[in-house]
């Protein structure tokens, strides 16, 4: 998945601006991509604690934090970036424009045959496509 000048590989845990890779903890990796596939939509601050620290009882206050880390490395709100935004004790919005890369066809329908699709590759409708790539391909 793509947005602006950046370039998100999940399944290898990557995130590039540019050809340049960056360094992003885990939780705040795990919240891109939660946000990112949700582009547009409100993710709620108890959603994201539930995914991203899944079976841990966190405060409030480890999200801030990993959001902020995130904001950071994406330069959010600096050179009219803008990424994140915040509806206070609400959640969050992506607000950019995200567009997902499918799996070419091969590839798709081999991982539908290992029942290896992963739902962190793209958005929850790229997987979809994916598998009916795959389908199709057969």
């Amino acid at each position: 998945m793509s947005f602006a000048a950046y370039r998100v590989l999940p399944r290898q845990r990557l995130l590039f601006e540019g050809s340049t890779p960056l360094a992003l903890g885990s939780r705040a990796f795990d919240i891109l991509i939660l946000l990112a596939q949700r582009s547009g939509e409100l993710v709620t601050r108890n959603e994201l604690l539930s995914r991203v620290w899944p079976g841990v009882h966190v405060v409030d206050a480890n999200l801030t934090v990993q959001v902020a880390a995130l904001r950071r490395t994406l330069h959010d709100g600096r050179d009219g970036n803008r990424f994140i935004v915040v509806v206070p004790g609400r959640g969050y919005y992506f607000v950019a424009e995200v567009t997902c890369e499918s799996l070419p066809p091969q590839d798709a329908r081999l991982a539908l045959a290992n029942n290896d699709l992963d739902p962190f590759d793209c958005s929850p409708a790229g997987s979809a496509d994916r598998v009916r790539a795959a389908q199709h391909v057969r």
